[in-house]
């Protein structure tokens, strides 16, 4: 199958799956041995305990996942092969310190997602204030901690404890993953392998969508809901409180809907049943495929 993945991949920051320690998420997984509703991913998640610094693009960083930061950094364009163990690529520079650049563009006008229901206001609102928001505080908690400086987002994620920093950064991916997650085009079904692989594991792409629709209106206070691939290559539904990311747990993001109140006040006040309702008919399938493929 021809996917279409827009150029703003090019600034998209990647993030592999990697331990790490979080707490508080909660899954549902149809079609594993043992189905699990909203219950602790310690039988999904890869164990808290290794190395993630292991994992960052450096001269010995795995084939694998150097592959992949490139592929994603080059705005989805075909790359060679993947570099064997032997070869050895550019240790990253320091990061400059100004979380603001990290923010991604949005890949569409801020008024592009309005005739699917999500107007101008909102996506300004949540994109200019809140999501640059978490870059500045990032910035000045950075500028405040010597040992941080010239760390990058990846590398903040993957060696912070929760916390202020941790939150920042994790706030920064999430919003730069989810924007990726909408298109003025979105809606509908998937298809392809991500359809066949949803069909696999709940029978239909309606029931998923009720699943996913009851995960992410029943998820308590502010947080994520995520579509994830997991160590076992299966599908899951997964919650996360506040600013987690499941990659930090080994599961590789798919999809995800931003159920923090701020993302969808402006259209729905606190009806958050209504705003799950509007993002199917915005949801990038495109892009979720490609995350299934390359996950």
């Amino acid at each position: 199958m021809s996917l279409q993945f827009p150029t703003a991949l090019a600034h998209l920051p990647w993030l592999p799956c990697l331990p790490h320690q979080a707490s508080g998420l909660t899954a549902t997984a149809s079609g594993l041995k043992a189905p699990i509703a909203h219950t602790t991913l310690e039988s999904l998640a890869r164990p808290l305990h290794s190395t993630a610094a292991s994992l960052l693009v450096r001269p010995n960083a795995s084939p694998a996942i150097a592959t992949t930061t490139q592929y994603l950094r080059s705005g989805g364009a075909s790359t060679s092969s993947a570099p064997s163990s032997s070869q050895t690529m550019k240790p990253p520079q320091p990061f400059n310190g100004d979380f603001s650049k990290v923010v991604t563009p949005l890949p569409y006008a801020h008024d592009g997602l309005a005739k699917k229901g999500m107007s101008k206001e909102q996506v300004t609102l949540h994109y200019e204030k809140h999501h640059k928001g978490y870059a500045t505080k990032l910035t000045q908690l950075v500028a405040q901690d010597p040992k941080l400086k010239g760390l990058s987002l990846e590398e903040l994620l993957m060696t912070q404890p929760l916390g202020p920093v941790f939150n920042s950064a994790a706030q920064i991916w999430n919003h730069n993953f989810y924007w990726h997650c909408l298109s003025p085009h979105g809606g509908g079904a998937p298809t392809g392998p991500l359809l066949e692989q949803i069909k696999a594991q709940w029978g239909s792409f309606e029931k998923f969508k009720e699943e996913f629709s009851a995960a992410a209106t029943g998820h308590f206070g502010s947080g994520w809901a995520w579509l994830v691939k997991t160590p076992q290559r299966r599908l899951a539904i997964v919650t996360t409180k506040d600013a987690e990311i499941p990659s930090l747990r080994g599961l590789h993001p798919i999809l995800v809907c931003d159920v923090w109140e701020h993302a969808y006040y402006v259209d729905f006040r606190n009806d958050r049943a209504a705003f799950i309702k509007c993002f199917w008919d915005l949801v990038h399938w495109d892009f979720a495929n490609f995350n299934f493929i390359l996950g």
